[in-house]
């Protein structure tokens, strides 16, 4: 009852704005702007795309920054993000646990065109993994009209849904082998290196039980396991200090190899060969690498601390370099200091570097040999709005609620919508009543 009553009031008041010359309101009330998601059903197993829409282009578009998240990572996968033919400057980064994706494009051609409908953005690819279901959330960071200008304070955001159907997938793939160090090929001049390997099982996880890592040199071999002198296991990475282990290794070609099983009994193997040179002059080892904090707001400082040992035969200089990719591989930044170690000595390198943009990032120290380590950068939420400041701000004087206003905020009403801006927010009955008084009195919003 309450909400036809205001429905009425609207009505009416628009007749008489009608009459004074002003806006003219009807009955089909102005829909902002809305970016959606669509819905789906996949199998397990399987993949699906699922398309991001924008319904209506009224000034048409220049470019988005957007991120698709599961509110229930745990039914399925993001893959992949397909665009559409326009799209160009495309950039994409996937989360590690494959819940969320940011992605941005251009439209360069102007294909877009101002009045533009149901116009398809991109289709993100899920694989479903468990039975279950999820909502598709969508979260806009930046959307520009053609021109440059902000379309965000007008454009909503619609979550859509993806159901998993069928039994769990049997697990039949074997764990992967990454981030192999020293990488294949390398030629050392350290005949006791420390060598690590990246194990990873998105399914049923990696058996540390079964981890072995066999080097073989012109000698004969040595195998290890995570109880062996030298050897650890930190949860994903498996390396062996042969110092600690006090194995050296014979000049001359090298083979590592190394095979573990998941929990479900596959086994894998990853093999890499190196060689080992005749140590002659200063060789510049990076024994350890901290980064500290590991998660960081956009614009706060990350400390990369690396510990260099030199284990060549006498005093040297070598340039130490750092490098910043990010989650597809793109190198972010780079920077270098130079050190000067005396034989059998250690120092520590200290980088510094301020994010500019969220995601997962990568940072590598590198000299004779490299170590790496991974933080992750998130964005500072925008300080929330009133209802009847994100209304008022929505077109013409931010201060006042004006003919445009009041018509977008009944279309959120009646949808049941949050209001852009106000941390999800959405105007019950009591509020749309507040919204029209002010709008009616034209007084300045609190």
């Amino acid at each position: 009852m309450l909400r036809m009553k205001v429905e009425r009031i609207l009505l009416a008041l628009a007749g008489a704005l009608f009459v004074s010359g002003g806006l003219l309101l009807t009955a089909g009330v102005a829909a902002a702007q809305t970016v959606s998601a669509g819905s789906e059903t996949v199998n397990v197993g399987e993949t699906v795309e699922v398309p991001i829409v924008y319904d209506l282009a009224p000034q048409g578009l220049a470019g988005y920054k957007m991120t698709i998240s599961l509110s229930n990572g745990a039914v399925a996968d993001i893959e992949a993000v397909d665009f559409v033919a326009f799209a160009g400057a495309t950039k994409v980064e996937i989360s590690p646990d494959k819940d969320r994706v940011t992605f941005q494009a251009a439209d360069f051609g102007q294909a877009v065109e101002p009045g533009a409908a149901n116009v398809t953005l991109a289709k993100v690819v899920f694989r479903g993994v468990a039975p279950g279901s999820s909502a598709i959330q969508v979260q806009l960071h930046r959307f520009d009209a053609d021109g440059g200008a902000d379309l965000l304070p007008t454009t909503a955001t619609r979550a859509g849904s993806l159901t998993v159907e069928g039994p769990p997938a049997e697990d039949l793939s074997p764990p992967r082998f990454s981030n192999e160090r020293p990488p294949d090929g390398s030629m050392i001049g350290n005949d006791q290196p420390l060598i690590s390997v990246e194990i990873t099982d998105d399914r049923s996880g990696v058996d540390p039980d079964t981890i072995r890592l066999t080097i073989t040199d012109s000698v004969g071999s040595h195998t290890f396991d995570r109880g062996s002198p030298g050897a650890s296991w930190d949860g994903a990475v498996f390396s062996v200090d042969l110092a600690a282990a006090g194995v050296a290794l014979a000049e001359g070609p090298v083979t590592v190899t190394v095979t573990a099983a998941d929990r479900a009994g596959n086994f894998g193997e990853a093999l890499w060969h190196l060689f080992i040179s005749a140590v002659t002059g200063a060789f510049f080892e990076v024994l350890e690498l901290s980064i500290s904090p590991t998660s960081v707001d956009v614009g706060e400082e990350v400390t990369i601390t690396a510990t260099i040992k030199n284990t060549g035969t006498e005093r040297g200089t070598r340039q130490v370099k750092l490098t910043i990719t990010d989650a597809v591989g793109n190198v972010i930044a780079e920077d270098a200091k130079t050190a000067t170690v005396n034989k059998d000595a250690t120092t520590e390198i200290v980088f510094k570097y301020r994010p500019t943009e969220a995601g997962t990032y990568r940072a590598e120290v590198a000299a004779d040999t490299s170590k790496s380590g991974s933080f992750t950068v998130v964005g500072l939420p925008p300080p929330a709005l009133t209802i009847e400041q994100a209304v008022a701000q929505h077109t013409g004087d931010p201060a006042l609620i004006e003919d445009a206003d009041i018509l977008w905020a009944v279309e959120l009403w009646i949808m049941g919508e949050p209001v852009p801006g106000t941390g999800g927010q959405v105007i019950d009955d009591a509020m749309i009543l507040k919204l029209v008084e002010l709008w009616i009195m034209g007084e300045p919003v609190p």
